[in-house]
């Protein structure tokens, strides 16, 4: 239609009239009709096919009309599907195909299985057939998958490397896996070491009904040793009458087969009781209880009486031992020790020296500084020098005060030793000022001045010794033993060692030199031949297998001890000793009385009888009394001088009586 006449006046629109319809007209222009008076040919009836005409009421009442009057046509219906299921024509409703679906399907599916066994049947889709639906057996799943993931996945399985292993055996592939029979009745053999939560080992009894348990309530690493035999594990409370039955210094004794109690010896530490009521005050003291006798039992008849010897002490001019002998002194970290030209013996410790007498006895306290003691060295004139933190002291004849040593830099001298030419040798290490690991060999020429330096290349030097031929002997950390022959000159090697750690030159020109850590072999090397050769030595030293020790000498007796804190150790080399020493005295002693008491020594001896076995008479020969008087009871009385000298029983030097002579004559 025209567009030009699709127009509607606004006059018509604000008439506000209702039951108005908008239609066109013959010439195509819009207008608004009464609803009543639709023209005929704007509608038809239900079968009419020409668009754009209206469906009014009355058509739409016929449309109802037959709506409610039709009547459905069941003849083709159904709900038995498998009845019909090769019918074209026959149709059913969704419920019925549903249910249909189920039945066939899963005609015995009322609830879900629980455990799958091998008859059971499970659906899959037949790629192979159009997909159509199967049933196969569980079983015949089991062994489609285990040759699947045997020929493709196993080869993998096995060798890769995030699959656990047993003993180094893949857990999967062929084969057997041996493991040990962990089973309560077979003996086991297990390796290595298994570590138990808290040691809560558990061990079964033999009929295997509860089970006992090891605890552990150690707070540290502890390793338990067991005897080398069989036997059976008692208690603390079962042998509490063993250990503790006993009494404090009381020496044990069984007074039972099993049990352990006191005995009558006592041992205090410093002295030792038999049958004593008070703490004993002699090395060997006995009990007052009654009178004591000391001595060797009786033979039987076939065997002559034991001899009794008791002797005193006596000195030697030969070496009793090569070994290092702990001389008892207090355990203190001390540093390297120096003996002047008297034979005295200096060794410092902390702030304070101590000194020996003559070499011999306990350490004493020489003089305390105010700074710590790095190390000593006395020369020929017996003038001590310390190296402080403070710097170089000295002390006049070793007596008196100490003066600190001008124009001498301070450093941490470890070590020093004086040249028999006068000059002073020092080392440092583990303390110079300029580092721990770089320090040198430094020299004092004729001990006056400072200090120079003998090598100026970095090093660890521990220990300097000066041999009495005039050599000079450094030990050098990781180098090994240095000598500058006369005290000048070149420093060359002559003993190889990589831990080196002291070194001392006896008076005989022996060389001592020893390895901070005696894990090290050789441990201790000696030489007799001014250190053309070493020899490791057959004497060790007595601090273990780890140890920083020093070495130093007094003539040619050696003494050594550990820097972390030591007794002193002394090896005594010089086997001729001391001049005139005295032997100990043999002393007997009677015991004292009150006023006019008794004091005596008695003699006795057996008197002789005819040949034969007739025991001899114990006999009282000679005492001494409390006065001091000498009394010989027995002597042999004779007529004469001749018949005395005639008497083959009365031996050469024995004195003899003669009758009616008061005097005592001796055989010639």
């Amino acid at each position: 239609m025209s567009t030009d006449h699709n127009r509607i006046k606004v006059a018509d629109l604000e008439k506000n009239q209702q039951d108005k319809i908008l239609v066109t007209d013959a010439n195509g222009e819009l207008e608004f009709q009464d609803i009543k008076n639709i023209k005929s040919e704007n509608y038809n009836a239900l079968d009419y096919t020409d668009e754009g005409k209206a469906l009014d009421a009355r058509q739409g009442k016929v449309l109802k009309d037959l709506i409610d009057t039709k009547s459905e046509d069941k003849s083709n219906k159904t709900d038995d599907i498998e009845a019909n299921k090769a019918s074209s024509v026959k149709y059913t409703s969704a419920k019925s195909v549903v249910d249909w679906f189920k039945s066939f399907l899963f005609p015995n599916v009322s609830s879900k299985t629980t455990t799958l066994i091998d008859t059971d049947l499970i659906l899959t889709g037949d790629s192979e057939d159009s997909f159509k639906t199967k049933t196969g057996t569980f079983a015949q799943l089991k062994a489609n998958l285990k040759s699947y993931f045997d020929t493709i996945y196993q080869s993998v399985l096995v060798s890769g490397s995030n699959i656990k292993t047993v003993n180094g055996t893949s857990l999967l592939g062929s084969g057997n896996i041996a493991t040990p029979d962990m089973n309560t009745t077979t003996a086991q053999t297990v390796s290595g070491v298994k570590t138990f939560l808290n040691l809560m080992l558990g061990l079964r009894n033999a009929a295997n009904t509860f089970t006992s348990f090891i605890t552990n309530a150690a707070t540290a690493s502890r390793t338990w040793t067991f005897p080398d035999k069989s036997g059976t594990v008692a208690m603390t409370s079962d042998i509490t009458s063993v250990i503790n039955a006993g009494t404090t210094n009381r020496i044990p004794k069984y007074v039972g087969s099993t049990v352990v109690g006191n005995s009558r010896i006592l041992d205090d530490g410093s002295f030792v009781g038999i049958g004593v009521s008070n703490a004993p005050t002699k090395d060997l003291t006995l009990g007052n209880q009654s009178t004591k006798t000391l001595g060797i039992e009786d033979s039987d008849s076939y065997t002559s009486g034991r001899d009794f010897s008791v002797s005193a002490g006596r000195t030697i001019n030969f070496q009793l031992t090569s070994n290092f002998i702990d001389l008892n002194q207090t355990s203190r970290v001390y540093r390297k020790g120096y003996a002047a030209p008297n034979g005295d013996y200096f060794i410092p410790s902390n702030m304070t020296i101590y000194k020996q007498t003559g070499g011999t006895g306990n350490l004493i306290v020489h003089a305390t500084l105010s700074y710590t003691i790095n190390s000593i060295a006395i020369s020929a004139t017996n003038d001590l020098y310390v190296s402080t933190t403070n710097g170089l002291y000295k002390q006049i004849n070793s007596t008196g005060t100490f003066n600190l040593e001008a124009g001498v830099t301070n450093r941490a001298y470890y070590a020093m030793s004086f040249h028999p030419s006068g000059h002073l040798y020092a080392v440092c290490a583990c303390g110079d000022t300029v580092g721990s690991s770089s320090e040198y060999i430094y020299k004092r020429i004729n001990n006056s001045g400072n200090f120079i330096s003998e090598i100026t290349s970095a090093g660890r030097y521990n220990d300097v010794a000066c041999a009495p031929n005039g050599d000079v002997y450094v030990s050098f950390w990781s180098v090994g033993l240095l000598k500058q022959t006369d005290g000048s000159g070149a420093w060359s090697t002559v003993y190889s060692t990589n831990s080196l750690g002291s070194v001392c030159v006896l008076e005989n020109g022996t060389i001592y030199a020893c390895n901070v850590y005696q894990g090290i072999a050789p441990k201790f090397a000696i030489s007799i031949n001014n250190g053309f050769s070493f020899n490791t030595s057959t004497v060790d030293l007595p601090f273990g297998t780890s140890l920083y020790c020093y070495l130093s000498t007094n003539k040619n007796n050696v003494y050594t001890y550990k820097w972390s804190g030591s007794s002193v150790f002394f090896q005594n080399n010089d086997a001729l000793g001391f001049a005139n020493l005295d032997g100990g005295a043999f002393k007997i002693k009677s015991g004292t009385g009150k006023g006019t008491g008794k004091s005596r020594v008695e003699f006795y001896t057996g008197q002789k009888t005819v040949s034969g076995t007739d025991m001899q008479v114990e006999t009282i020969r000679v005492y001494l009394d409390e006065n001091g008087s000498f009394v010989y009871l027995t002597p042999p009385s004779y007529s004469n001088d001749a018949d005395a000298d005639a008497d083959a029983n009365l031996p050469s030097k024995a004195f003899y009586k003669i009758t009616g002579n008061r005097t005592l004559f001796q055989k010639p």
